[in-house]
């Protein structure tokens, strides 16, 4: 079984931070768009990639209109906040295909 997708996000900074950034951080910043029920590291060096989970699809949809290319502060430091939809990656439109060819 394969798990649904749609209430997830992932977020990249730019430039890439050069400090550890915290979860904690990750989920004050997508908290203000609604509830979170997981955020994670996407295994990447340096670690600049991240997925949020919001609890409903339309909280994860509010946090990509609102949150992409947004200017936040760490540390001292700008950046901008990449954000798109899961469900609109390539990790799913990869799985879409595959779909489409069994059928």
């Amino acid at each position: 079984m394969v798990k649904s997708m749609e209430n997830t996000v992932f977020v990249r900074f730019d430039p890439t931070p050069q400090h550890k950034v915290m979860r904690h951080e990750l989920e004050d910043i997508f908290s203000q768009m609604g509830p979170i029920k997981k955020s994670s590291w996407i295994n990447t060096k340096p670690a600049t990639n991240a997925s949020t989970e919001a609890t409903s699809g339309p909280n994860a949809e509010n946090a990509q209109k609102e949150l992409n290319n947004s200017k936040i502060q760490m540390e001292g430091n700008n950046y901008t906040l990449k954000v798109e939809l899961a469900s609109l990656s390539g990790a799913s439109s990869s799985k879409g295909q595959r779909e489409k060819k069994q059928h």
